[in-house]
């Protein structure tokens, strides 16, 4: 969950973000721990 508030707090993000801003309606949400099969992490 770290690397994605850093993600959305990087710059890098904020221009897209300022892209789109009236180009779409969204939302985002992280789930923290998604499995991607047995005994993985995503």
């Amino acid at each position: 969950m770290d690397v994605a508030r850093q993600w959305i707090a990087s710059p890098e993000y904020a221009k897209a973000l300022e892209a789109r801003q009236g180009a779409l309606r969204r939302r985002l949400l992280f789930v923290d721990g998604v499995v991607d099969g047995p005994g993985e992490r995503l």
